[in-house]
């Protein structure tokens, strides 16, 4: 793991369906510099079209286009959002379950 990887907050994805997504962040409640700078990484990523952050709940909430079926691993290998955020557990595995059957 490397050290950049270490300092991301941990996030999971707490909601998502096919062009939008929520984000619950971890550890950082009120940090607006932080979350700025994480909404203007998301945003310059292709297909996303709106992106709102809430540093007061921690949120992050993206839509993009929903015919990108693989956005949630763009976020996760994504290496300037990665050293921000730690997209881990079950609930970003769920989403690409969700996703999957969605496309079908």
């Amino acid at each position: 793991m490397t050290r950049a990887r270490k300092l991301a907050k941990p996030a999971r994805i707490v909601h998502h369906v096919a062009g939008r997504m929520r984000i619950k962040v971890m550890g950082v409640a009120g940090e607006a510099e932080f979350f700025a700078a994480v909404q203007q990484v998301i945003g310059g990523l292709v297909g996303v079209e709106s992106v709102r952050v809430n540093p007061t709940s921690s949120s992050i909430v993206i839509d993009y286009r929903p015919a990108d079926t693989v956005f949630h691993f763009r976020l996760q290998q994504h290496p300037e959002l990665s050293s921000l955020l730690s997209l881990e557990g079950e609930d970003a595995l769920l989403a690409a379950i969700d996703e999957s059957v969605t496309a079908s």
